[in-house]
């Protein structure tokens, strides 16, 4: 049988992956649309990190790693996106930790320009 808790995972999962197909969409629609979509996304994965940190933290760093690099926010998208990555290694969510990894190499890439950084991920 299927349990809740089961699908409880994976309707968190989806919400994460909303958020990031979002945020990588981000330059065809207006900041205000962007931040619209994703705000649930990202508040439901916190509120979800709080009970289950080790399953759905590293999701919120995540996403809150692509809304500062939406807004801009170098310093801050830096610091989430190496949350997000050693979140994701410690708890073995590898496939995660790939993701953001290619998100963070974009981020440097695009936004700072700094293609060594960007080739480290």
């Amino acid at each position: 049988s299927f349990s809740p808790r089961f699908s409880c995972f994976f309707e968190r999962r989806y919400f994460f992956v909303k958020g990031l197909v979002v945020f990588a969409a981000a330059h065809k629609i207006d900041r205000a649309e962007c931040k619209k979509l994703t705000n649930g996304s990202i508040e439901l994965l916190e509120r979800s990190a709080i009970h289950a940190p080790s399953n759905f933290q590293h999701m919120a760093l995540l996403l809150q790693a692509e809304s500062a690099f939406h807004d801009r926010n170098c310093e801050s998208a830096t610091k989430y996106y190496e949350k997000a990555i050693k979140i994701a290694t410690d708890n073995g969510f590898i496939q995660d930790e790939a993701l953001a990894c290619e998100r963070a190499g974009i981020f440097h890439s695009t936004i700072q320009g700094e293609n060594d950084i960007a080739n480290g991920y």
